[in-house]
C-alpha cells in the first residue's frame, strides 16, 4: 500500500519521543484508523503494553521503545504492509498470530513481530508459570493437580480449536469471541471446566445453518489445542484455576483478573531460559535477530 504522506509521520515520530522506535500493538478500548494513529492517537492497556515491552528489554535490552496500543490488528497490518516494503522505518509493530499461520498470512519481515501461540495469553498460560506464580501464595505441592487442568483442557478442546481453525477460513468461528467465558463452568469449589456440552451444541448449529457447505482446510495442519485455541478463553479459563487454587488452598482474598495477568507474565520473563519454554524462546529469538532500528 501507499502511505505517501503517512511514511514520514511514521518514521519520524521516534523524534519526539528520544527513542530508538515506536512500537503500535493491540489492546485498549478503541481501534483508532490509520489517520489518527498517525496524529498520536492510542490507548492506554497496561497489560498488552507490560507484556509487550517485557519482550523488547529482555530481547533487545539496549534499545529504547516508546510502547503505543491502538486498538485492532487491522490498522497493524497495515502499518506492518509499510514497514515490509520499507515506506516506514524506526517504527515496529507487534501482534497477536491469531490464525495467520494457517493461512498463510503471516506478514515475515524485520520489525513485524507475531506471538508464538495464538495470542500472548497462550504464550504465558504454561503449568510451570502458574505453579511458580501460585507458590508466591502458597508452599503446598500443586504442581500434578495444575497438569492435570491443562491436560484435561487439551483434551475437552482439541476438536473445539480444530473446528475453530477450519470455520475461520470462511469468517466463522466456534468459540465465542465476544463471551469466551461462556464455554467454562465450575463446581461448588470454583473448580472450572470446560463446557462440552456448549460447545457441541455450537457446533451442530453450524453444521445445520451450513449443512450445503463443505468446509475444507485444503491441507493437512498440525495443531495444539492449548498453543491455538482463542486466547481469551485460555486466560479466562486458567484465571479461574489460579483462582480455585487461592480458594481453597489459602486464605487470601480475591485477586482482580489484571493482577494475575501481570504476576504471570513477570513469571514468564524471569523463565524464559528454561527448558520447557525453549520453543517460546526460540520463536521470539528468530524476531528479534531481524530488529532494524
Amino acid at each position: 500500500m501507499s502511505f505517501k504522506h503517512g511514511d514520514l509521520a511514521f518514521s519520524n515520530m521516534h523524534l519526539f519521543f528520544g527513542v530508538d522506535a515506536v512500537v503500535f500493538i493491540e489492546g485498549g478500548e478503541e481501534s483508532f484508523p490509520l489517520e489518527e494513529v498517525q496524529k498520536g492517537k492510542f490507548n492506554d492497556s497496561p497489560i498488552d503494553s507490560q507484556f509487550w515491552e517485557k519482550i523488547f528489554v529482555f530481547f533487545a535490552p539496549t534499545k529504547k521503545i516508546l510502547i503505543r496500543a491502538v486498538g485492532s490488528k487491522s490498522v497493524l497490518t497495515q502499518i506492518a504492509d509499510g514497514i515490509s516494503s520499507g515506506a516506514i522505518k524506526n517504527v515496529c509493530v507487534a501482534m497477536d498470530r491469531d490464525f495467520d499461520n494457517f493461512k498463510g498470512a503471516l506478514k515475515i519481515s524485520p520489525n513485524v513481530f507475531y506471538t508464538q501461540g495464538y495470542s500472548w495469553e497462550n504464550d504465558i498460560w504454561k503449568p510451570e508459570i502458574l505453579e511458580v506464580s501460585l507458590n508466591t501464595f502458597t508452599s503446598r505441592k500443586i504442581k500434578p493437580e495444575i497438569d492435570l487442568f491443562f491436560i484435561q483442557f487439551a483434551k475437552d478442546m482439541h476438536w473445539g480449536v480444530y473446528c475453530d481453525i477450519l470455520l475461520n477460513q470462511y469468517s466463522l468461528s466456534v468459540i465465542p469471541r465476544d463471551k469466551p467465558g461462556s464455554l467454562i463452568v465450575s463446581d461448588a469449589s470454583r473448580k472450572p471446566a470446560i463446557n462440552k456440552t456448549a460447545l457441541r451444541s455450537i457446533i451442530k448449529r453450524h453444521r445445520i445453518a451450513h449443512s450445503s457447505t463443505q468446509f475444507r482446510l485444503g491441507k493437512h495442519i498440525s495443531y495444539c489445542p492449548l498453543n491455538d485455541c482463542l486466547g481469551h478463553l485460555v486466560e479466562r479459563f486458567f484465571c479461574r484455576v489460579f483462582f480455585y487454587f487461592i480458594k481453597n488452598f489459602t486464605k487470601l482474598p480475591s485477586i482482580p483478573r489484571k493482577v494475575v495477568g501481570a504476576i504471570m507474565i513477570d513469571k514468564f520473563v524471569s523463565l524464559l531460559g528454561k527448558d520447557f519454554l525453549k520453543p517460546v524462546h526460540k520463536h521470539y529469538e528468530e524476531q528479534f535477530a531481524r530488529l532494524r532500528i
